[in-house]
């Protein structure tokens, strides 16, 4: 069994009991260094977002991160590898939104890491936590499966 817990003015409290672990964190002190590698990843900034996720992709999966949440850390590779074996109509692309609020606030990030998919600019889906390649590749599937 795992505790949700929520930090808040500097105190953390505890939100809810789960019985599955999903891991996610808060910003906090430190840096522990680039989170992400790939030529294919779309570095993202409060400049440039709009932009991005309005641009003619069939999908876009824009992780919301901070660099010192160990869950970003771990989620990493897995937005690397989505990045790098995507097909180009999917723009993968991240966003250090640690020391952005007015981003944070916009998009209702309120946990690290959060996953937002859109298309032609609006949200679609979201997901928060640190999962695998498979989790992300389903959901796209779904997301980008033709209607009958």
């Amino acid at each position: 069994m795992y505790h949700k817990i929520k930090f808040i003015a500097g105190t953390l409290f505890l939100v809810t009991t789960i019985t599955t672990l999903n891991l996610f964190c808060v910003d906090g002190p430190g840096t522990i260094g680039p989170v992400f590698t790939s030529d294919s990843l779309m570095t993202l900034t409060p400049d440039n977002i709009d932009s991005a996720i309005a641009l003619p992709y069939n999908l876009a999966l824009i992780e919301f991160f901070s660099p010192t949440c160990g869950a970003c850390i771990a989620l990493s590779p897995v937005i690397d590898t989505l990045a790098q074996t995507l097909p180009k109509d999917i723009l993968v692309g991240a966003i250090n939104v640690s020391s952005e609020p007015e981003v944070r606030s916009r998009f209702t990030i309120e946990w690290y890491p959060t996953v937002i998919f859109f298309k032609s600019g609006a949200e679609i889906h979201r997901t928060i936590g640190s999962h695998n390649v498979e989790f992300f590749q389903n959901i796209i599937d779904s997301l980008t499966r033709p209607e009958p």
